[in-house]
């Protein structure tokens, strides 16, 4: 056990949260101007796993200094790279609005969070397909044990994308060092409760980090001492990880 979770949340837009487009009304309108929709949900996500008021936060935040951001998503950004691509074989360059040159960056949701946030450590994103929000956690949670970071704020978070017709989604889960109720365990061993598919649907490289964020909503229940969480397929391979109550 390397990491204890001290803070998670999920957002779902399709089950009441905010839309993207309403993500004001939770983050405050400062601050939003040229954010695409997975970046607006993955801050609604962090926002309330830091369990944060209503409206942009007071910076400095407590031990921001040395907390890091991982993020896992597969197609974040995707819209404003087709959109730009689409401009560029058309001869169109010029019409590219310089707002949406930013979020062309893969770790353009990572680096959103961190500056909204004030969050300098370790800042990271990771887009290896079906097993990404597992691999997040497992490099947050080895953050933590190299000494790199304190706290981790690790998200998994993917837009409403026609391409493969993703649920829109995001998830938090927050790892500290720090002693806590709950932790995870890198190893894979069989587990009281095992999480594989969600009943969001398909929402892939958020699937993870949804998956820690249900666990450690169960286990704070006492549904159970620990939970695997699974995914993957037989083209991005498999990736497991436990939760654990201690």
């Amino acid at each position: 056990m390397t990491a204890s979770i001290i803070g998670h949340a999920l957002h779902v837009p399709s089950e009441g949260d905010c839309s993207p487009e309403q993500a004001h009304t939770l983050l405050g309108r400062k601050g939003l101007l040229g954010k695409d929709p997975a970046t607006r949900l993955a801050l609604c996500a962090v926002h309330r796993a830091l369990g944060l008021p209503l409206g942009k936060p007071t910076l400095p935040l407590p031990g921001a200094v040395t907390t890091g951001v991982v993020v896992s998503s597969n197609l974040g950004n995707i819209d404003t790279v087709r959109s730009a691509a689409a401009l560029v074989r058309a001869g169109e360059r010029r019409s590219i609005s310089p707002m949406d040159i930013p979020n062309a960056s893969s770790n353009v949701i990572a680096g959103a969070i961190a500056i909204r946030f004030g969050f300098t450590g370790p800042n990271l994103t990771l887009c290896s397909g079906r097993t990404s929000g597992i691999d997040a956690l497992r490099h947050g949670s080895r953050l933590i044990a190299a000494d790199r970071a304190d706290r981790v704020v690790v998200v998994g978070v993917e837009p409403d994308c026609d391409l493969v017709e993703t649920t829109a989604v995001a998830a938090c889960v927050v790892l500290s060092r720090e002693p806590g109720a709950l932790a995870l365990d890198l190893g894979t061993t069989p587990a009281a409760l095992t999480l594989e598919d969600d009943p969001l649907g398909e929402i892939y490289g958020a699937l993870g980090v949804v998956q820690a964020v249900r666990a450690a909503e169960w286990l704070s229940a006492g549904s159970g001492p620990d939970a695997l969480l699974t995914c993957g397929d037989n083209e991005d391979g498999y990736a497991s990880i436990r939760v654990v109550a201690r």
